[in-house]
């Protein structure tokens, strides 16, 4: 881009006029500064009508100021005094604010805040350490919705554009983007584009922007000889209706899927598939028709516990259950070979996206089931654990509480889970060895 088109902002004429919908993110707030200009960009909701996009675009100026979002009274001219809400708007337009800039006359750090409403819409969870909000579905499967870009004073805000447009649907509203962008040059631009300031506006059906060139230095500022600033607006529209969970379920399009999986071969040695889907499979209280029982076995390479061993922080592994936080759990075991077992029916109250993980990993019936999940699941006894790691787990904290109660002190510091993941993961691999070499253990 040469220095012509850097003051023309063709940049931005090219970015404020083009079809956003397909990005993955959008910049729902900007503050940055260069020795060349600054950029900033705000934004605001506004009902999804006609005669309100036709009004805002009618007029380049912002129709809010960035302070928008905080309440306010202001006087009429019969002297009566209002509160509103969020504040004021240009011709009173009904404005809500999706981001709230937060000061505190310089004696706290300023920082940007989303809307509670977007938030919690979408249970966001904040991660302070990276400056993101995190949505977590059903599955555990975690998303980066917002991202908060800080460099120096120099901020920016994202938000994934699904997630945003989602919000506008059920809302029944529109984002608009107000832009006001400077540049500043060292070059005298007389020669180029005259001597005298330079106005222009241009309007589409989602945008609008006007563009003054000040070319000569005596109407600047000391450090530059030449100045454009770009002011505009652009709109980014809801979908046509929303796509939240709730919202699908209430209107009966969000089904479950269920998994087929391998549980036993025919006589010509094809693997038998079936649903997992518990409303289609046998039980103690009824019998269907070729459907296998609940408590049909489906067995699994080792591999299939790995995901959840390395990411501590999401999955617990216990004995006998895999949980993920209090989003979903499934009873499993693991028979002589090291392959792990899990009840048919269990696996159709998985996620689906969980289902096609457990998928990934079925092989044939081998082995049979666990001695322990027998006993637990199919007699109701009490068993001890029978895989290393837990019983370690289990005896490590018998003997120190028993240390504890005769001596009054700790013996050993307390097992950390890290620790316990680590000796896990060995085990596992080890496991996966011994039963690629076809040996039993």
């Amino acid at each position: 881009m040469n220095i012509l088109q850097f003051i023309k902002f063709e940049d931005w004429i090219g970015e404020i006029s083009r079809d956003k919908l397909k990005d993955v993110y959008i910049t729902v707030y900007e503050f940055t500064e260069d020795k060349n200009g600054s950029y900033t960009i705000f934004c605001g909701l506004l009902p999804y009508e006609d005669e309100f996009i036709q009004e805002i675009l009618k007029r380049c100026e912002w129709d809010i100021e960035i302070g928008f979002g905080h309440p306010s009274f202001w006087k009429d001219e019969k002297g009566k005094i209002h509160y509103d809400r969020f504040g004021y708007t240009f011709k009173n337009l009904p404005f809500e604010p999706l981001i709230i800039y937060r000061d505190f006359y310089g004696l706290r750090e300023e920082y940007i805040e989303i809307s509670e409403e977007f938030r919690l819409y979408h249970n966001l969870y904040y991660d302070s350490s990276k400056k993101e909000y995190i949505y977590i579905a059903k599955s555990g499967k975690e998303d980066t919705v917002i991202k908060i870009e800080e460099i120096g004073k120099n901020i920016k805000v994202r938000i994934k554009t699904i997630y945003l447009r989602d919000f506008l649907a059920a809302k029944s509203m529109i984002l608009v983007r107000f832009h006001d962008h400077r540049r500043y040059l060292n070059n005298d631009l007389t020669n180029v584009v005259g001597t005298n300031s330079i106005n222009y506006e241009e309007a589409g059906e989602n945008f609008c922007y006007k563009i003054t060139i000040n070319p000569k230095s005596d109407l600047l500022l000391s450090y530059a000889k030449s100045f454009s600033r770009f002011l505009g607006k652009d709109i980014i529209q809801p979908l046509k209706e929303p796509i939240h969970d709730e919202y699908k379920s209430l209107k009966g399009e969000n089904k479950e899927k269920y998994e087929k999986f391998i549980i036993g071969i025919d006589e010509e040695g094809n693997e038998i598939e079936f649903t997992c889907n518990p409303d289609e499979l046998s039980n103690f209280f009824i019998k269907k028709s070729e459907a296998p029982d609940y408590l049909t076995p489906v067995y699994f390479k080792p591999e299939v516990l790995r995901k959840y061993y390395e990411n501590p922080s999401k999955y617990s592994v216990e004995d006998s259950y895999i949980s993920c936080g209090s989003l979903w759990e499934i009873p499993y075991g693991r028979n002589f070979l090291g392959l792990v077992h899990v009840w048919l029916g269990d696996l159709g109250n998985l996620p689906y996206e969980e289902q096609k993980h457990w998928r990934q990993y079925n092989i044939p019936p081998e082995g049979g089931i666990g001695e322990t999940t027998y006993k637990r699941d199919i007699l109701a006894e009490f068993v001890e654990p029978d895989e290393i790691i837990h019983i370690f787990k289990n005896e490590f904290e018998k003997f120190s509480q028993i240390w504890r109660s005769k001596m009054g002190w700790d013996l050993f510091l307390p097992l950390k889970k890290k620790m316990l993941i680590t000796l896990k993961l060995y085990i596992l691999l080890c496991q996966m060895i011994l039963l690629n070499l076809n040996i039993k253990f």
